[in-house]
């Protein structure tokens, strides 16, 4: 299989992770509790793949945001990108293997991107304790959620892969 064939399987496999987050949150409505999982779509693109392809798909994802939500134009598209460099900042600076590295760096991107959402879409609610208060809730809902899913996600991704026969062990120690 190309290297076309397996981000375009990555893309699918993130399409279905994508829809089954928003169907928990359809449920979770009811609760006013809202999961955010950007960062379990990126992490795999901007820690284990090679950088163009990781570019590639942390764009695809990023429309794919910017197109299901009703925010700001382009929102959604630049923070995505912005959270994949956080990744390929990190790919030389953390152990990749190490389950508590990955888990830490996924937690510190998904919060630095709530915060973020949450002073960028909430300009007029800023003031106000509810506000923050639903903020606060989906920060520590989503966190633990992430620190709980995100090794177990990037090992399925990465065994799907080598599977296939494309082993990114070996072509990261070759760069």
């Amino acid at each position: 299989m190309s290297d076309n064939g397996r981000i375009s399987l990555l893309f699918l496999i993130n399409i279905l992770l994508y829809f089954f987050i928003g169907m928990i949150n359809n449920m979770a409505s009811g609760f006013s509790i809202h999961l955010h999982l950007d960062v379990l779509l990126l992490i795999f693109s901007g820690l284990y793949l090679t950088r163009l392809s990781g570019l590639f798909l942390a764009a695809l994802l990023g429309l794919l945001a910017d197109a299901a939500n009703p925010v700001p134009t382009g929102t959604f598209l630049v923070g995505y990108l912005a959270i994949w460099l956080f990744f390929v900042w990190c790919q030389r600076r953390i152990r990749r293997q190490n389950k508590i590295h990955v888990r830490t760096v996924a937690v510190v991107a998904q919060l630095s991107w709530i915060i973020f959402l949450g002073l960028f879409l909430g300009k007029g609610a800023l003031s106000e304790w509810p506000y923050w208060q639903r903020i606060l809730s989906d920060v520590l809902v989503s966190c633990v959620c992430l620190y709980l899913v995100v090794w177990p996600w990037c090992r399925t991704q990465n065994s799907l892969l080598y599977s296939l026969g494309w082993d990114l062990e070996a072509q990261i120690s070759h760069r």
